[in-house]
């Protein structure tokens, strides 16, 4: 079990992304990953850039970004099938702060098919948006996944608040994500 720690930095933005990785109907790890060189909670990131499968520029840069390594061949039952439901469920309660984003990192997948994955699964109306096939592989090989589903919340200055493994509720990422987003208010000084 993956213990939360709240994140006293403040974002005024979220990108939420889903990264597709390596796994059939049931949770485990990814090939050629290990959690010991994945990044840890509290270590910097570089931000997530690149290119969705339709063709649209990324630049998450200065913002919190939400990232979930899925894997889109599992069947609606599916641990990452579920995940993205959760996904899409915390990017509609940020409307307008979240920019989710789906990634192959497998290789598998053509932009063409993540394209239509995200048609067929109606990511459109949640704020979803497809990361293509090379940005995907690039940002799957900096965040290592060690199993799919896994999902990384991921600070506006670019350091990893949490870190979950395996399918996380909502009652988990979204108050996380509250927190994230969330200003902290300013003490108030006794007179």
């Amino acid at each position: 079990m993956t213990r939360r720690r709240k994140c006293p930095l403040a974002a005024p933005l979220l990108t939420a992304v889903l990264i597709v990785g390596p796994s059939a109907c049931a949770a485990g790890p990814v090939a050629g990953s290990s959690a010991a060189t994945a990044p840890l909670t509290g270590s910097a990131v570089p931000a997530v850039t690149g290119t969705t499968a339709d063709g649209h520029r990324v630049d998450a840069a200065r913002r919190a970004v939400l990232l979930a390594f899925v894997d889109f061949t599992g069947g609606l039952g599916s641990p990452s099938r579920s995940q993205l439901v959760v996904l899409k469920s915390a990017a509609t309660q940020h409307a307008g702060d979240a920019l989710v984003l789906a990634v192959d990192g497998t290789g598998r997948a053509s932009d063409d098919e993540l394209v239509n994955a995200a048609n067929d699964w109606d990511l459109g109306r949640a704020g979803v948006a497809v990361l293509g096939k090379a940005s995907g592989a690039a940002a799957a090989a900096v965040y290592r996944p060690a199993t799919v589903p896994e999902t990384v919340l991921v600070t506006s200055g670019g350091i990893i608040a949490e870190r979950w493994g395996g399918l996380t509720p909502a009652q988990r990422i979204v108050p996380a994500l509250h927190d994230l987003l969330s200003p902290v208010p300013a003490p108030t000084s006794r007179s």
